[in-house]
């Protein structure tokens, strides 16, 4: 069997397609930026609850080998939480509730 066909079908490794790509992850940097505004249009676009999982799954991948990347996920999910919806749906305070 082809090694493209089994690309093709979801298996083996995907060929590298990138362009000049730089070396040492250079591109990492821009793309946390990208995702992290769309998370900010997520939670604008009335989704916070999923933009905080989506930046907690980001800490939890960046936890061990990037820093700072941690520490930027983590903060942009301390900002979305303060705007999500608490357990009853209402954004007024942390128990739901106005404290």
């Amino acid at each position: 069997m082809d090694p493209a066909d089994d690309v093709a079908q979801g298996q083996g490794p995907l060929p590298d397609t990138r362009v000049n790509a730089p070396a040492g992850g250079a591109t990492e940097e821009p793309l946390q930026g990208l995702l992290l505004e769309a998370l900010k249009a997520l939670a604008t676009a009335g989704q916070a609850e999923l933009a905080c999982r989506l930046a907690a799954r980001a800490c939890a991948l960046y936890r061990q080998g990037d820093a700072r990347a941690w520490n930027r996920f983590n903060a942009a999910m301390h900002r979305l939480a303060a705007g999500a919806p608490g357990p009853t749906g209402a954004a007024d305070g942390p128990h739901g509730q106005d404290d």
